[in-house]
């Protein structure tokens, strides 16, 4: 889920699948940073498609490509309604080189988790409340004394952007983006020191 960064248990949509009687679409941009799927159920449900997209964990955002799983004649269905020239050579080619290139894609995703995970841990250090992260981004919950629109501009201020979203339920959160590792110190550097200059107020 975005912004939160959370899963919906794959038993859940199991259950929301079977239930319904229209069709069941599961986004699943995310998913490679994750810890589980939904593929394995569009055998079980012929009213599920589960998405997926080349944008994040294959680095092809500009490209914006992306793929359907479901039983065939959900397919079909799709099929019937989609325009005949909907993704060009180029991207087709640098869809199948991205999809082949298994290496990559893997050290490319255990990158992004092992930042994850010390991006997590040290935002709890200075005092965040972390939501569980199952993509390449987290989000955070900000008090009252530091709020997410204060550290914002501020972080804006050192050319660092992060997203702040102004909307009821949200405006306390922050959602940052995993980066390089570099990128990320100088994120929780610049955060220690937003914290600091409050502790000496």
């Amino acid at each position: 889920n975005s912004p939160s960064g959370t899963m919906v248990p794959v038993d859940k949509v199991s259950n929301i699948a079977g239930k319904i009687d229209g069709v069941l679409v599961v986004d699943e941009a995310y998913v490679d940073f994750a810890d589980d799927n939904c593929l394995r159920l569009v055998d079980e449900h012929p009213n599920l498609i589960v998405l997926r997209t080349l944008s994040k964990s294959y680095s092809l955002a500009g490209m914006r490509l992306g793929f359907a799983v479901a039983q065939e004649d959900l397919i079909k269905g799709m099929i019937k309604g989609k325009d005949s020239y909907n993704v060009d050579r180029l991207s087709m080619t640098a869809a199948i080189a991205a999809l082949e290139d298994h290496e990559t894609f893997r050290i490319n995703i255990d990158r992004i988790k092992k930042t994850r995970e010390h991006l997590i841990n040290s935002l709890k250090k200075l005092g965040f409340f972390v939501y569980p992260s199952q993509a390449n981004f987290v989000m955070i919950k900000c008090s009252d004394a530091l709020t997410a629109k204060s550290i914002y501009l501020r972080l804006k201020e050192q050319k660092i952007l992060i997203r702040y979203i102004e909307q009821p339920r949200l405006d306390d959160c922050l959602r940052i983006t995993v980066g390089t590792d570099d990128e990320i110190n100088a994120l929780l550097e610049t955060l220690a020191k937003i914290n600091n200059s409050l502790k000496i107020l």
